[in-house]
């Protein structure tokens, strides 16, 4: 993607204000955890492994999915040819090769090194709303308060039941009194906090060049073609997350008892999500959703970026899922009518704010809404647009679409594991207290007020206005 790509800027974007009674702090110390070390979060309804690690910290020389060239190389499409069957060079030319080989990953390095360029002026006075022009009637649902840490707080068994209970179709949320948020998918808008003005929701819509929407047609077929040859056992299509869809996360990820983050593990799958990955339009997708993670989010974005740049140059087995993209972590639903069930995201970081973009074919105002249970919102979602929400944070469902339709959806996240592991020095919270019980205290004594720390690192609408986003 061009790292200049910005989303269509038609007109002055809606604000969704919250009631008054809307408190992000009670949300935020719900969302918190203290024994993080022994939260093993479940991404796709059966637990996911890292490379070289299980819930054993077992060793394994399985390749990383992607192998080198996810950290070595923009994401291209393969060549299709294997050694074999290229024909034989001269000297010159392979010493050619291999001078313009280290030339383009000198400038791939440069890129990354640089990251995406600050947004214009130009462009925050056209994308950023000056004032609300609608207030939304959001029921908040008051929440128990927890301790504080990096990851959400799962739900108990009891809340489990009730959502499972909770019918998410149109009729349904429209017969429980549920807001429902027309949205072209182009025009952007967002749910700020009445009380403070910071963001809450961000439906960031499509890039503006008119050929986004031909890469998000070929990027649906791509996942569909690629869920064709899977073969998806009942058990990968029935999870806990959705039914009759199967879901497969690829990136990098620290969890489930590992004493060390690693490349996510997917088996017979490895080559399929290596396509997936590799894949232009795919490609193009997620770089568009970085660029608007850290147009809306700079400084929460700063903070991930920096620390997972952090574990990243310790660390240079970890193969990042795209170079033009600071997220480390990538969910594909495969559909093809994806609905998934509500649930919170409770294994991302709490202040970051997951990337959710709908492929398909389907008509928005009937199904496929993004329902947001404690704002009481259900938004139309058109397919080929992103929405960002702290998934940690914030309940979440899809409406279903009709037999008919087709609904695929990709997703970008950051778990919280990894930025509890920088923050411990590159440790495990156990590996810390046998290292010093004095630092392990104080490690421990921090996580009263991370939660405070954390949400002042969200925007609100006033800061981003400004030429310089105050500092943390």
């Amino acid at each position: 993607m061009d790292a200049n790509e910005t989303p269509v800027l038609e007109g002055a974007g809606e604000v969704l204000l919250t009631p008054e009674g809307f408190d992000l702090a009670a949300l935020f110390k719900e969302a918190c955890i203290l024994d993080c070390d022994e939260y093993d979060e479940d991404l796709r309804g059966t637990k996911r492994e890292a490379e070289g690690i299980s819930g054993d910290a077992g060793c394994s020389d399985q390749a990383p999915i992607g192998g080198d060239s996810r950290s070595e190389q923009a994401p291209v499409c393969t060549s299709g040819h294997t050694p074999g069957e290229e024909p034989e060079k001269s000297r010159a030319a392979k010493k050619r090769l291999r001078r313009n080989e280290r030339r383009r990953k000198e400038r791939v390095h440069e890129r990354e090194e640089a990251g995406r360029p600050p947004v214009r002026e130009e462009v925050k006075a056209r994308f950023i709303p000056s004032t609300p022009i609608l207030e939304a009637s959001i029921r908040f649902v008051d929440l128990p308060v927890t301790s504080c840490g990096h990851h959400g707080r799962r739900e108990t068994k009891a809340e489990l039941e009730a959502l499972k209970e909770e019918e998410c179709t149109v009729e349904a949320l429209r017969g429980a009194g549920k807001l429902e948020v027309e949205w072209d998918g182009i025009k952007p808008q967002v749910v700020v906090n009445r009380a403070n003005g910071q963001i809450l929701t961000i439906l960031g819509g499509r890039a503006a060049d008119p050929s986004f929407m031909k890469s998000a047609d070929r990027a649906t077929e791509a996942i569909l073609k690629a869920a064709e040859g899977a073969e998806f056992t009942e058990e990968e299509r029935e999870h806990k997350r959705a039914s009759d869809s199967a879901a497969l996360n690829t990136g990098i990820y620290y969890g489930g008892g590992a004493t060390k983050p690693g490349n996510m593990a997917n088996g017979r799958h490895a080559e399929m999500l290596e396509v997936l990955v590799s894949d232009p339009d795919i490609s193009r997708i997620a770089g568009f959703a970085d660029s608007l993670f850290k147009f809306w989010m700079p400084r929460v974005y700063t903070d991930v970026e920096e620390k997972l740049n952090q574990l990243y140059e310790r660390d240079p087995t970890l193969k990042k899922n795209w170079a033009g993209s600071v997220y480390p972590c990538a969910a594909f639903n495969f559909g093809p009518r994806v609905a998934c069930k509500i649930h919170k995201d409770s294994g991302n970081a709490p202040h970051t704010f997951c990337a959710i973009t709908a492929l398909g074919n389907y008509n928005p105002k009937l199904g496929g809404h993004l329902y947001l249970k404690e704002l009481g919102i259900f938004i139309q979602f058109p397919p080929g647009s992103t929405i960002l929400i702290p998934s940690a944070l914030l309940s979440h469902a899809n409406t279903p679409v009709a037999p008919h339709e087709i609904r695929v959806s990709f997703t970008q996240f950051v778990p919280g594991g990894l930025i509890r592991f920088v923050d411990n020095g590159f440790m495990t919270e156990n590996g810390l207290r046998k290292k010093s019980k004095k630092l392990w205290r104080e490690k421990m004594a921090e996580k009263e007020k991370r939660w405070e720390r954390s949400r002042e690192l969200i925007s609100t609408l006033d800061e981003l206005r400004t030429k310089r986003p105050k500092k943390s």
